[in-house]
């Protein structure tokens, strides 16, 4: 049975250490949005524009969507914001 984790929570709340310690217990995929930014790279460092966050944002719902098609079990990471 595939499943989909979502984390999210503020930044530096340990979300990355808690998503990467659920995929190896689980077998699932990690997902995150600042891995696929870097891959296509973009330096965290720096700001980056809104665009190229919301292009990462359709690779990340492209490889989900394409993994839970193969039925495989997905961790995928997020933040939460307070405006």
């Amino acid at each position: 049975m595939k499943i989909f984790y979502l984390l999210c929570g503020t930044p530096f709340s340990g979300k990355t250490t808690l998503a990467k310690r659920i995929a190896i217990e689980t077998q699932s995929v990690y997902i995150s949005t600042d891995d696929i930014m870097r891959q296509r790279g973009f330096d965290l460092a720096q700001l980056q524009p809104v665009e190229e966050w919301a292009r990462t944002h359709q690779v990340c719902v492209q490889r989900v969507d394409a993994l839970m098609d193969e039925g495989v079990s997905i961790i995928r990471r997020g933040f939460l914001s307070y405006h």
